[in-house]
């Protein structure tokens, strides 16, 4: 091997090799060479929700491996939450391309933390020295690749388990799977300084002040479970009460599927109420959202997306199971106490569980929260 191309440091983490590395400079006389000490694979793809509530393992995993290259695989929306991540160094979206590329290294550490097909067949292919996870049997069925991954496996299958027994946090668990420490370690979502920047143009122009108190409403369910969803009616009810408070401002948030919903509650609601729109990108819900003082949310993606900012929410629980969602101290988590619930069924003709958690209650739990006034 030539001199010049053992001055080469392939193995540093700012390494391209197709052209220079985001330093500028030439290895042979750069000080700030950072040799790839683990090189770790991360695999999450879905919901954007939950991959946004993996993202504190990657705490753990740097404290453990603070040396590590980290890489991670999800899906092209999931990514757009992932792209700011200080602590990733490369985000993947899931394509031909960039699968070709991972089959084409060895890594020293995979976590594939989806029951997915697609993320599971994934990770038994991809060459690594250490597997942590899902994985495929030989009947291509979920399985586990190592014995610390099997309480977060038992939990899919062990309802009695799932519903009632458990007490852990998703990230608990997650890092229970991952053979790492929780440290109480937070979301990480990085948005770009344009996407903040047109968020607070946003409010400017709806007339928010600094020393208003902007409540959220998000009246969002899902697809997967419409069941989450907090009738309207209470939504109504709420903001109306809200309004009587001093300095509150009451903001509506929803996706695409709530168009029709959030229409008709503004419509109802008319001044009392600010309709965010259902139109935005993830990156522009996000950035909109962070403005809140508090927001009232089922088990969803704005629920996450809240936690991540550090606002206290107010989470409505149904069909989903309480003690997995981590809010940090800030807020309160509301269920009713049905013994159906929870079901994490994705239709029922009662909706008992979300019903039976009471405008006034919500109200209530919001005013001890914020200390609000007449």
């Amino acid at each position: 091997m030539s001199k010049n191309r053992k001055s080469i440091k392939g193995d540093c983490k700012y390494f391209l090799g197709y052209k220079p590395c985001k330093l500028k400079k030439v290895c042979s006389s750069c000080a700030e060479y950072a040799p790839i000490e683990k090189n770790i694979l991360i695999i999450k793809f879905a919901a954007i929700g939950d991959v946004l509530r993996t993202t504190p393992l990657l705490y753990g995993l740097k404290r453990k491996y603070p040396n590590a290259r980290i890489t991670w695989i999800s899906q092209a929306d999931a990514c757009l939450i992932l792209k700011n991540n200080f602590l990733i160094d490369k985000v993947l979206n899931y394509s031909l391309d960039n699968v070709l590329w991972l089959l084409s290294q060895e890594f020293d550490i995979l976590i594939n933390l989806d029951k997915d097909l697609r993320a599971a067949s994934l990770a038994n292919l991809i060459i690594a020295k250490r597997k942590l996870g899902f994985s495929l049997n030989r009947f291509g069925n979920i399985s586990v690749f190592n014995s610390s991954a099997e309480y977060i496996f038992r939990l899919g299958v062990d309802d009695e388990l799932k519903f009632r027994k458990n007490k852990l946090s998703y990230q608990q668990m997650n890092a229970l799977a991952c053979e790492i420490d929780f440290k109480n370690d937070k979301y990480i979502l990085g948005l770009p300084k344009n996407i903040i920047s047109k968020a607070d143009r946003f409010w400017k122009s709806k007339g928010v002040c600094d020393s208003d108190i902007l409540i959220g409403l998000n009246t969002g369910a899902g697809k997967v479970f419409a069941t989450k969803v907090w009738p309207q009616e209470y939504y109504i009810t709420l903001a109306r009460k809200l309004s009587g408070f001093k300095n509150i401002k009451i903001a509506l948030f929803g996706g695409p599927l709530e168009v029709k919903r959030n229409k008709e509650i503004a419509r109802r609601l008319r001044d009392k109420i600010i309709d965010t729109g259902c139109d935005n990108t993830i990156l522009d819900f996000a950035a909109i959202l962070k403005r809140c003082d508090l927001l009232v949310t089922s088990d969803t993606l704005g629920m996450h997306l809240a936690i991540s900012h550090d606002i206290p929410v107010v989470v409505l629980f149904g069909p989903t199971s309480t003690q997995e969602v981590e809010i940090y101290g800030k807020g309160v988590k509301l269920s009713s106490d049905e013994r159906c619930s929870p079901c994490y069924k994705n239709e029922c003709s009662f909706l008992k569980c979300m019903k039976n958690i009471a405008p006034e209650t919500v109200l209530k739990t919001i005013v001890k929260i914020l200390g609000l006034k007449k």
